[in-house]
């Protein structure tokens, strides 16, 4: 419910407008026109709550959204209905038609946790294009506090994930409370968005600018459509210099003593243990390996249990008490073991101009991927400014603390960031080995501030880098996806190789793109295994002869 102003008052951020009940003339409109009804009636159909044939829905919506005319499009879509007036029941009525919430309804018996929804979509190839730009579009930025894009963008972008998983009901209710915050942050997003609200109230803005109707405020409160269910409060600014709400929720907004306005980005839950780690490379047998030991090594005995673990000569590996405070142990020469407890992390909050971020708090900034405030800085897993890497390949983001290299560096005497990308390329290279035999390896393409950019290049293919075909591209991605994937998989989940690893542990993100052009009709031809193909040509020539025979 989007409440633009309590009753009698008027908004610090300007008059609001005296909106109307739409739902029910879109519906009318829409059956009122030809194209718009043909499209409109399949998601009728099959959207009533009495017999909701779900899936049906859901594809019928999308079709709809997609081939309508815009005008219609946006009309259904932003449609809403005043809660205290005369038709508020045919309006409501009206917009349960438009909006079903059939279609909107949990694929299984228990909702999804809405981060969990969000990462669903972005493995779907399709998918992930619509929420990246629903984003981009229509995230408020941690920063700049203002929409990441227009208003008109924001509304094409929510017209791409109308009828899709996205629009789902998801839930936060997770016991692991590092997750339930993670949740909370989606959950913003989708279902309680500013930023959408303030392009549905422009796009009526406008419309009664076209009727020459007067702006009043009012205390009327609004029901919005599906689109958003947001309670919108603080004002915050869009790309454009408008002044829209600032979710309450899950903001804890702290008022300072000065007049400017500023918000303060709580973490609340108590940081936990990461989840145990798995294997980076697969085995074909359920029978635990023995343990292989280095030629050299030291033996680290944990006094609190009978655990051992072995650090290589030369190297060093962190154990953690906390999630901010570990201690580091390096295997000098002859096997001599040196620990030493390092300094905690501290948890400085992340402070902009208009809003301070607690120690790993979530945050949006545009074009920048998942970020979050970590020890006084913003890491994300893209660089900032739209960096694109402006070419075609296989490449792997990363984010890293600073403030992590810092606390190792006066122990370890090494480049940390070329020892963990080091270590990254052992990882790709005999991952890659393992699962296909290929050779592959990493390359730096760019390192800004505390992000790194790398490239996963097939060996075989060194010579003629400057001439790589589709076919080569193709091959390329095919040979090396997998094994980057499941690096980025390993960083993101900070599993043991990489959370103890003495160089590794300086990562925090990352962030897996592939970006390969098409392949023509007739290199798919090519990469066709030979019994599908041999089938195919069979087929064609019995069709043929068949026809060949009627005619005759």
């Amino acid at each position: 419910m989007y409440n633009p102003n309590s009753a009698g008052e008027t908004s610090s951020a300007g008059p609001v407008l005296m909106l109307h009940s739409t739902c029910q003339t879109a519906l009318t409109g829409c059956l009122g026109d030809q194209s718009c009804r043909r499209l409109l009636n399949p998601v009728l159909a099959v959207c009533d709550s009495t017999q909701c044939n779900r899936e049906a829905c859901m594809s019928n919506l999308q079709t709809f959204y997609r081939n309508v005319d815009s005008k219609w499009a946006i009309e259904v879509a932003f449609c809403l209905c005043k809660k205290s007036s005369s038709d508020a029941d045919e309006c409501l009525s009206a917009q349960e038609k438009l909006h079903p919430s059939c279609a909107r309804q949990p694929a299984g018996k228990v909702a999804m946790l809405c981060n969990r929804l969000a990462e669903a979509c972005k493995l779907d190839k399709g998918c992930r294009h619509r929420l990246e730009f629903y984003e981009q579009a229509c995230a408020v930025d941690s920063d700049t506090r203002r929409c990441a894009g227009s208003t008109a963008e924001c509304r094409r972008a929510l017209l791409g994930i109308l009828g899709t998983q996205l629009r789902n009901l998801c839930t936060c209710t997770v016991s692991d409370p590092r997750e339930t915050y993670m949740c909370m942050d989606w959950q913003r997003i989708l279902w309680f968005n500013p930023c959408v609200v303030e392009a549905q109230t422009d796009y009526h803005r406008d419309m009664l600018a076209e009727t020459n109707e007067e702006i009043t405020t009012s205390p009327s409160i609004i029901i919005t459509p599906s689109v958003t269910t947001g309670i919108i409060s603080e004002p915050v600014q869009h790309n454009g210099g408008e002044k829209l709400g600032l979710n309450k929720w899950p903001v804890v907004i702290h008022p300072p003593a000065s007049t400017t306005t500023r918000y303060t980005f709580e973490n609340t839950w108590p940081p936990q243990p990461f989840p145990p780690t798995q294997p980076l490379i697969p085995t074909t047998t359920t029978t635990p390996a023995p343990t292989t030991l280095p030629p050299k090594y030291c033996e680290k005995r944990h006094s609190n249990s009978n655990s051992v673990d072995y650090i290589r000569e030369g190297w060093g590996k962190r154990f953690y008490k906390d999630e901010e405070c570990s201690e580091l142990c390096l295997c000098h020469s002859e096997e001599k073991l040196a620990c030493s407890v390092l300094e905690c992390v501290e948890a400085r909050p992340c402070e902009t101009d208009y809003a301070v971020y607690t120690h790993y708090a979530p945050a949006y900034q545009a074009s920048r991927g998942e970020c979050f405030c970590y020890s006084g800085s913003f890491i994300c897993v893209r660089p900032p400014n739209n960096y694109s890497v402006g070419g075609n390949g296989v490449f792997l983001f990363l984010g890293y603390s600073k403030a992590e290299e810092m606390l190792l560096k006066p122990y370890t005497k090494i480049d940390l960031i070329d020892a963990a990308l080091s270590k990254l390329g052992d990882f790709v290279r005999e991952s890659a080995l393992t699962m296909n035999g290929s050779v592959c390896r990493l390359e730096k393409v760019d390192h800004i501030d505390e992000n790194i950019v790398l490239q996963a290049l097939l060996e075989e293919f060194d010579d003629d880098r400057d001439n790589m075909t589709v076919e080569m591209l193709h091959k390329e991605k095919e040979e090396c996806e997998e094994s980057v994937a499941e690096v980025s998989k390993m960083i993101n989940t900070h599993e043991k190789e990489v959370r103890e690893d003495m160089a590794l542990s300086v990562l925090i993100l990352a962030e897996m793109q592939v970006h390969v052009p098409p392949l023509t009709s007739a290199a798919a031809v090519i990469k066709c295994p030979p019994f599908i193909m041999l089938m195919t040509i069979v087929f064609t020539y019995l069709m043929s002869s068949e026809q060949n025979f009627l005619a005759s």
